[in-house]
């Protein structure tokens, strides 16, 4: 399992403007691919797109030219160059110094099917919390539909633009690189990532595992260093209380999948807990209950059944204090 580098990433899918969005999304989809045959492939596309140099490159480099030059059909969440030079250093020297795990994380930006998202007349549309088969078997990409002052469809958190049908699918261009591919819901994470052991087993404990393995959910999980700033007279209330215990860990907890792409500064969310969230962005970095709170250490780390957004502190709910 991929480990998280607990990295402050920029916050650049906060700062994209409306011109680069998709604009209205229809809520419906189609995976045919009807569109004329004498359209440009995949490849001769993304050709044609100067954003996309790099991607069209890895994509040679890997081996993934036959399968993009072939009937299909595929749609490809192709992100752009800028993306990759935005990964932190250790991430994108990984990727590009081991071409197995550089392949399957490109297989991870195409899908099977053609996918039009785009409104009548270009396409078919698209809804929330879509999921798309990758060509990694068992892992597909999420498609979200957020208002923030316009309409914005995102692929795996990441800003989509349209990169126009191609006569063996759809090519799209995203602001970031989908990386990690998922490595499981929430639940595998909490019970195999050894940054979160104490989170796992408070979660075991109060019996919420089995509910983690659903969603969709957006999780803020406090690391083991997190809970290690709790006095030991405050945990052992959690621990010894499995009522209150739940409240502790619900009140990290949304019911739907909220990227930082769809969210933004000031907003407030309501947890399964039922208290509120604020959302502060302060000098590129993610606060939760206002600045030198709750920071945000991780934005974006995708499971199968959501995203997460890895905290440096534990949230205390209101009505526990």
């Amino acid at each position: 399992m991929v480990g998280i580098i607990f990295l402050s990433l920029v916050f650049y899918s906060l700062i994209f403007t409306a011109e680069t969005d998709t604009g209205y999304i229809d809520h419906s989809v189609s995976n045919s691919s009807s569109h004329a045959s004498d359209e440009p492939n995949i490849l001769d596309l993304l050709k044609d797109l100067d954003e996309a140099a790099l991607m069209l490159k890895l994509i040679d480099q890997v081996g993934l030219r036959d399968t993009l030059s072939s009937k299909g059909p595929y749609t490809i969440f192709a992100p752009y160059d800028l993306a990759f030079e935005l990964l932190p250093d250790s991430i994108y020297n990984e990727l590009m110094n081991n071409q197995t795990n550089l392949k399957h994380t490109l297989m991870y930006h195409i899908v099977k099917g053609a996918f039009y998202l785009f409104p009548p007349p270009d396409g078919h549309g698209a809804y929330n919390d879509q999921l798309l088969p990758s060509l990694i078997s068992g892992k597909y990409v999420r498609l979200n539909i957020y208002q923030v002052g316009f309409t914005r469809l995102t692929a795996g958190g990441g800003p989509v633009i349209d990169g126009g049908n191609a006569s063996n699918g759809a090519v799209y261009i995203i602001q970031n690189v989908m990386y990690p591919v998922p490595p499981g819901n929430i639940a595998d994470v909490l019970m195999h990532n050894k940054s979160f052991s104490v989170l796992g087993k408070l979660v075991q404990k109060a019996g919420l595992m089995d509910y983690f393995k659903g969603g969709p959910f957006t999780m803020f999980p406090p690391t083991n260093e997190a809970f290690n700033k709790l006095s030991p007279d405050i945990l052992n209330k959690y621990t010894q209380n499995t009522t209150l215990l739940k409240q502790l860990i619900e009140y990290h907890v949304l019911d739907r999948t909220l990227y930082t792409a769809g969210s933004y500064s000031g907003e407030i969310v309501v947890t399964v807990q039922g208290c509120a969230l604020n959302l502060t962005v302060w000098y590129d970095t993610l606060w939760l209950n206002g600045v030198n709170n709750s920071q945000v250490i991780y934005l974006n780390y995708q499971v199968d059944n959501g995203v997460m957004h890895v905290v440096d502190t534990v949230l205390i709910p209101p009505v526990i204090h």
